[in-house]
């Protein structure tokens, strides 16, 4: 339990709160009653990111210092009659529009409101009340946030890992369709493995991101400066290899020359979904960091196959719209497997088996 982000940060909110609690009791008795106000700015600014916990803590406390002085302004100009209540909240919802403020711009309103109805007197006391307690409870999360600081690696790897399975499922039944002669099934074109392209997509950006933040002001991170470049590195270049997925199934739907990809001149069609089964075994093993030519070298392999069958084709039958289709996957698979290969390593092709390549763009 305690490897999940959430728990973790659940447990940080508690003793956040439970100290500012204690913490607040001991000061002055006239902000006794308010006291609940640190425990509230301790829970409001626990992210699990220690830099957004310290800037979310300055966005609200700036919202909160508005919002007391716009009531401040508001009761000593009409009191605390109906026509102050419309107008606080009136100026409060426009100050809440300015874009620094983010999430924490409903505070700017709510709290001009809770200063003209619960001040009731001691405006001036509620609203320092308000912001320095609220202060106070910021500053106990953002210290105990930054105590045990969260270096979410492990779920940006699990987020990885399922989205290279995802990837490697489409690619694999997008070969099987083609190696079978059928166009690809664009109805199901987000059903292998039981999840689709996108959702993965999405779960592993936010993972990355979320890694990419917590980095930020952490200890943690400075003992693994390379952890986080490193995995957003893998993120882009599945990504890539996304995209490659999604150009398939639209070249199935779009048919931008009347041909179909699943429908191509059987002597490229066998070469085309063994580009593709290679491409899908590399990405489960390969990423943007390593070293390793192996998979890299089928693919390339594969490719330079592809590429052949391609030529041969087109001597035979001139350019047509089946050898545009080959053509344009062809080149997709080529800026695929460029950003699954290390900057050092681009220079692969040239160590694998001679066969003419084609790289020009269609």
């Amino acid at each position: 339990m305690l490897e999940r982000p959430r728990v973790v940060m659940a447990l940080k909110a508690s003793v956040a709160a439970m100290a500012a609690w204690l913490i607040a009791l001991r000061l002055p008795t006239a902000t006794d009653q308010y006291a609940f106000y640190a425990p509230f700015g301790a829970i409001a600014t626990m992210y699990p990111a220690v830099a957004r916990s310290a800037s979310q803590s300055v966005r609200a406390v700036v919202a909160i210092s508005l919002g007391a002085a716009t009531g401040l302004g508001v009761e000593l100009l009409l009191g605390n009659g109906v026509l102050a209540l419309g107008l606080v909240v009136g100026v409060g919802m426009l100050l809440a529009g300015l874009p620094w403020l983010g999430e924490n711009r409903s505070y700017v309103p709510i709290v001009a409101l809770f200063v003209v109805l619960l001040g009731q007197g001691d405006e001036v006391g509620y609203a320092g009340a308000y912001a320095g307690l609220f202060l106070l409870g910021a500053v106990v999360g953002v210290l105990v946030n930054a105590a045990v600081p969260a270096f979410p690696v492990q779920r940006a790897d699990h987020a990885l890992d399922r989205l290279r399975e995802v990837v490697a499922d489409h690619l694999a039944d997008a070969a099987e369709q083609i190696r079978d002669g059928r166009d690809l099934d664009t109805a199901d074109a987000h059903a292998p493995g039981g999840e689709t392209l996108a959702r993965a997509t999405d779960r592993a950006r936010r993972a990355i991101d979320d890694l990419t933040e917590a980095a930020q002001a952490n200890p943690r991170a400075r003992l693994r400066p390379d952890a986080a470049p490193t995995r957003r590195a893998t993120f882009r270049a599945l990504e890539r290899t996304v995209l490659l997925v999604d150009d398939l199934y639209a070249l199935a739907d779009d048919q931008p020359w009347g041909a179909r990809a699943g429908a191509v001149a059987p002597q490229m069609r066998g070469p085309l979904a063994d580009a593709l089964a290679q491409l899908g075994q590399a990405v489960l093993v390969v990423g943007p960091l390593d070293d390793k030519p192996g998979p890299r070298a089928d693919v390339e392999a594969a490719m330079h196959a592809l590429a052949a069958a391609l030529e041969e084709h087109e001597q035979a039958a001139g350019p047509d719209p089946e050898g545009l289709v080959v053509a344009t996957v062809l080149t997709t698979l080529r800026r695929t497997l460029a950003a699954l290969t290390p900057t050092d390593r681009i220079a692969l092709a040239r160590d694998v088996a001679p066969g003419p390549a084609r790289t020009e763009e269609p």
